[in-house]
């Protein structure tokens, strides 16, 4: 080793200690290291195809991940958009949330969606290329979970072979194909929820994390911390890991009967009491299909309601014994929260600016829970057979109730909950249908859980010394299991080794064969190689210059492109959502991905059904046109553009190309391929004076919204409610309605007419735009002036009073100078968050510094409790990678002991349940 000799001492010892590290591991230590590295290894190829035969491979062999391109397919192809622009424009401001004018005619930027991954894109694209970045961090999630839930089990000291075979559970469940939006699995990542895969990782290692606290005292920092991510990744997953930690402390439960009788019983007796009252008030106001859960949700929004769930809650903490395992969840809680709340704090108290998609609720449950006999789509099928995953699962938990195992009664009491969850939640924003993932991966890990304990059960009775089990039989179960899971999963996927297909489309493999064939591979290839390398990628390049030329020459702004579901062939059905990414925001697209970011969403669903000959139609409770556009639809559709002040149409279809030749407003200015381009010719300003005063509709919150055909309650805001009709009705144009407004503007009662009251007109000049301000001048103060741009309560006026919001999403200033300019701030919201994550910042060291809790009772001295289970503390001790540092350390004495304690009998602590 070159250098002087104290460096290669220092070489020669680190050489020495990883050498006695290595060679001293137990066999199950390197059985469990092959069989998650498998799992993992396994996972990459199947989405990465490494030394595929893909045109410009950038880094040979390494796999399509690595191909220096633009990912495409479903949302992930749109989703391209957002780390870039907050790498260009949101990140050199230092901000994580913004405005941006690309979408929607202005959104807030990461107000509604979670920022953390695509953040994770932005700083790994300073290093590598941007395309290559945007793929590593989409399949983090998945490429990662296997590794986070064997970290799971050894944090929840779950014993040999489950972690790693909870490992192969995890693939198993990554591998799923009975779902592709739900989030989680293989085809969710590929569709674009890879941020709920990272998050679900996140949540995993959190559970693990808060388990190993609950009962060492340990890690209340890497808990926070881990919650944070979770939160700031994916509010699904955090939603699920809230759960999780309620679920996690009743595993903690035991009685103590006189505090019980002393404090519980009288704390829940009146809880009880205020929950019948609130019953009896509250029950007009159920929703029919679930009248539990929408009657609570309905309680809890009033004081007293809170007051009833507080002393229900004090009830249930007295219950658990040793007050002290209070001290660990109740800081990781404050503190994870406080460290997302520069985001979640705006996200909850501006979450009526967001836009409901309607997603209705899934109705059978038998189907989706036991079953899975009638699948989304025809590629949806039910593999593995779901019967077989339930029943090793309910041996997993059976078997970890015998032996007292934790970890595997968490994962019970997650399969029922969400189980439960599913059937009872009612129709909302929380779609039931995301609450299966959880529910699956819980029976993937049970049944992983199941086996592990079969295989540990019978490695004891087999053993001459049933306290020394056989060794092998473990080692065996996990190598065994390793190699039936990817057998399971590498049949449809036709990767085995040696295995051919037929003139039958039957796949071979020795006496195995199956006519099963998996979409993952080609579905992962077709995002991966991305729009480049798309046979009509020419078109679609031609299409996007064509509409940076008209920017550069006849002015920037937003085009409306007439949706076509033959769009996928470009790389995915929203790949024009990109004209703002490939233009750097010249050319804005009216459609985004975000749905429900922004406001003005179904309005643009309305003009998209006016405007396309095949419409997407995507939110529920719309009033769309029945049939195919008319005419007289297309010419309302474009009134509709100039009262969003869209500046382009796109037009693809022949039956719209005629309807737009022959309207007067638009000039045919370019074509592409099978594209006309038209331009608005006028009434598309994006600040016009208001001929008639705008009218302040009173008693928003008291608005019901219509009930559908089948007898429930449209989807969508008051405000939505009460702004479609007007939008759709020509003859109301005149009088915009404002959510609030001067105490000089009128005010009509929901439903009324307003009057006509002209305002003596204004004109309006010199209109500049930024990506988040615009200024104009005025010839008179005083009159109202439309801003053809979507409301949010960040904008501020600067020489005007306002701005309020107005029909159908826009904005409304009272200039009170020449010269008005609006910028998108920030509010006090915004600085109450900002300053909670300071205080999180602060509590996490704090939290790091913190010495373990010491759960016992004053002055008691005994041992940690022993592992509940046949084998012995020898064999256990060998069965797992060892002693490692940080949350994933093997189990310490819950406090070492002191030398001057008086001597006391090993009798159980009155705080610790007798759950091992």
């Amino acid at each position: 080793v070159p250098g002087d000799a104290s460096q290669r001492t220092i070489v020669a010892r680190a050489w020495d200690r990883t050498a006695a590290f290595l060679v001293g591991r137990p066999i199950e230590s390197w059985v469990a290291f092959v069989v998650v590295a498998a799992c993992v290894v396994f996972t990459y190829v199947q989405v990465a195809h490494p030394f595929s035969n893909v045109p410009n491979l950038g880094w040979s062999g390494l796999g399509t991940v690595f191909d220096d391109n633009t990912p495409a397919g479903g949302d992930m192809g749109a989703h391209v958009w957002g780390p870039a622009y907050l790498r260009d424009h949101l990140l050199p401001s230092f901000r994580l949330t913004g405005w941006t004018p690309d979408w929607y005619a202005g959104m807030p930027a990461y107000q509604f969606y979670m920022v953390v991954p695509s953040l994770a894109i932005a700083l790994l694209s300073y290093v590598l290329p941007y395309g290559v970045a945007f793929k590593l961090v989409a399949i983090s999630g998945v490429v990662s979970l296997p590794i986070a839930v064997y970290a799971f089990g050894k944090l929840a000291d779950l014993p040999f072979p489950a972690p790693p075979l909870m490992a192969v559970g995890a693939t198993v469940f990554l591998f799923d194909r009975s779902f592709s939006i739900y989030g989680g699995n293989i085809p969710s990542t590929l569709a674009g929820e890879f941020a709920f895969s990272i998050s679900l990782t996140f949540a995993v290692l959190y559970l693990g994390v808060l388990l190993r606290g609950l009962r060492t005292g340990r890690h209340r920092g890497w808990a926070a911390l881990l919650l944070a991510l979770t939160a700031l990744c994916h509010l699904i997953p955090f939603i699920f890991v809230l759960v999780g930690t309620v679920l996690a402390l009743a595993l903690h439960i035991g009685v103590d009967r006189k505090r019980f009788v002393r404090i519980g019983l009288p704390l829940l007796g009146i809880a009880a009491v205020g929950a019948a009252l609130s019953w009896n008030v509250s029950l007009d106001q159920s929703v029919p299909d679930a009248p539990i859960l929408s009657t609570v949700r309905w309680s809890l929004e009033r004081p007293w309601g809170l007051a009833v769930a507080a002393l229900a809650m004090a009830g249930y903490l007295s219950v658990i014994p040793g007050w002290r395992r209070h001290l660990y969840w109740i800081p990781v809680l404050a503190v994870g929260g406080m460290l997302s709340a520069f985001w979640s704090v705006p996200f909850y108290l501006q979450h009526k600016y967001m836009n409901d998609m309607g997603w209705e609720k899934r109705e059978d449950p038998y189907n989706m829970l036991f079953d899975r006999a009638t699948m989304d789509g025809t590629q949806m099928v039910n593999h593995p057979k779901l019967w077989w995953v339930l029943a090793f699962a309910a041996a997993g938990l059976l078997l970890s109730i015998i032996w007292g195992h934790r970890g595997g009664l968490f994962w019970g009491l997650v399969a029922v909950t969400m189980g439960v969850a599913f059937v009872l939640v009612p129709e909302g924003r929380l779609w039931n249908a995301r609450l299966l993932p959880f529910y699956y991966l819980s029976l993937y890990l049970l049944a992983a859980i199941g086996i592990a304990e079969i295989g540990r059960l019978l490695s004891v009775l087999f053993a001459r010394d049933v306290a020394r089990p056989i060794r092998t039989i473990p080692i065996v179960t996990a190598s065994g299991g390793l190699l039936f899971g990817l057998i399971l999963l590498a049949l449809p996927l036709r990767v085995l080794p040696g295995g051919s297909v037929g003139t039958d489309n039957v796949f071979r493999w020795g006496p195995l064969s199956t006519s099963d064939s998996s979409y993952i591979p080609s579905w992962a290839d077709w995002n991966f190689v991305g729009y480049e390398n798309k046979p009509a990628y020419p078109e679609y390049h031609d299409v996007v210059q064509t509409m940076a030329r008209l920017g550069a020459e006849r002015g920037c702004g937003r085009a409306m492109w007439e949706h076509e579901p033959q769009h996928d062939r470009y790389g995915t059905p929203m790949a024009l959502m990109l004209l703002p990414f490939w233009t750097d925001s010249c050319i804005g697209s009216m459609e985004g991905l975000y749905f429900e970011s922004s406001s003005s969403t179904p309005y643009h669903f309305i003009n998209q059904d006016e405007l396309s000959t095949r419409p997407s139609n995507a939110q529920r409770d719309l009033p769309y046109g029945a049939g195919q556009n008319t005419e007289a639809d297309f010419a309302r559709g474009i009134e509709h553009l100039q009262m969003f002040g869209v500046r382009y149409y796109m037009a693809i279809s022949d039956h719209t190309k005629a309807f737009a030749r022959e309207h007067p407003d638009l000039e045919l200015v370019a074509s592409s391929g099978p594209w006309e381009i038209y331009e608005i010719t006028g009434g598309n300003e994006l600040a016009v004076g208001l001929d008639y005063e705008p009218a302040v509709v009173t008693g928003l919150s008291e608005v019901e919204p219509e009930l559908d055909i089948g007898g429930k309650p449209k989807t969508g805001s008051p405000w939505q409610h009460v702004t479609m009709p007007w939008y759709v009705d020509e003859a109301a144009w005149d009088v915009p309605l404002a959510e609030s407004g001067p105490d000089a503007w009128q005010r009509v009662s929901v439903g009324g007419s307003p009057e006509l009251r002209a305002t003596g007109g204004v004109e309006v000049s010199n209109i500049s735009t930024e990506l988040d301000s615009m200024s104009f001048d005025v010839d008179r103060t005083g009159v109202p002036v439309l801003v053809r741009t979507s409301y949010f309560p960040n904008w501020q006026a600067s020489g005007a009073d306002g701005p309020w919001r107005v029909s159908p999403n826009l904005m409304v200033v009272v200039p009170t100078a020449e010269h008005v300019e609006l910028t998108f701030g920030r509010t006090g919201i915004d600085y109450l968050g900002m300053l909670l994550t300071v205080f999180g910042i602060v509590g996490l060291i704090v939290l790091f510094r913190l010495q373990p809790i010491d759960y016992r009772d004053p002055g008691l001295r005994r041992a940690p409790d022993p592992e509940l289970a046949p084998v012995d503390v020898a064999a256990a001790a060998s069965m797992g990678f060892g002693p490692v540092v940080g949350p994933f350390a093997a189990p310490q004495p819950e406090v070492p002991p002191q030398a001057d304690a008086p001597p006391q009998p090993e009798a159980p602590a009155d705080d610790d349940p007798s759950l091992g």
